[in-house]
């Protein structure tokens, strides 16, 4: 019985890639995980002030606002509302928000890595891969829509407090969808390209 992880530990012959391409692969995977763990330290630093506030700025998806300065066609798509009180139920709304936005952003860094890891080893087609990158790409689209859901709830219920009637839902299509797409997809090459590669063993 393998061990555990032993995908990860292989380490075939790497003779035929050059050096300085795997010294920028692994230099990709620092950057990724320098850029998640920022991710997570904002996130982070915005649950603190959620929790600690009122008071609290946040900012909320608006149109047909007039712009002072502006003519008539001129209107606001967002506006950052400074509150003197927050009640509980939105309180939890926006730092759930700000969590699995966070966690989704690690999921899906963390799946590249291993992937960028597998290519600087020269691992073309790693047993389990097309799994984790399946179950990251299912598990960044749960989170990015628990989080888009959660920030939505918190800004319509603020804004309803606030007698305000000019809410709009800002989605950005392309991180929340797009791209589990494109992780779900390049998990499904790689486990293509493992059944080939069993396929044609020992016909070469």
């Amino acid at each position: 019985m393998g061990r555990a992880f032993e995908w990860v530990r292989e380490t075939p012959d790497a003779g035929t890639m050059k050096k300085s391409d795997r010294i920028a692969l692994w230099g990709v995977i620092v950057v990724l995980v320098v850029l998640v763990a920022i991710e997570i330290a904002v996130a982070a630093w915005h649950v603190i002030e959620i929790a600690a506030g009122p008071p609290l700025v946040v900012s909320l998806a608006v149109h047909g606002i007039p712009i002072d300065g502006f003519g008539d066609e001129a209107t606001a798509t967002a506006a950052d509302v400074t509150l003197s009180s927050i009640e509980g139920g939105e309180r939890a709304l926006l730092i759930i928000a700000q969590v699995s936005g966070a966690l989704s952003w690690a999921v899906l860094i963390g799946c590249l890595a291993v992937f960028f890891g597998c290519v600087a080893r020269r691992i073309p087609f790693p047993r389990r891969l097309p799994m984790l990158l399946t179950a990251g790409g299912l598990g960044y689209l749960i989170l990015q829509s628990v989080s888009l859901a959660t920030r939505h709830a918190g800004a319509m219920a603020i804004t309803s407090r606030l007698d305000g009637e000019t809410f709009s839902l800002d989605v950005d299509f392309l991180r929340v969808f797009v791209v589990p797409i494109v992780l779900i997809t390049i998990a499904y090459v790689i486990g293509a390209g493992r059944r080939i590669q069993k396929d044609t063993e020992g016909l070469v």
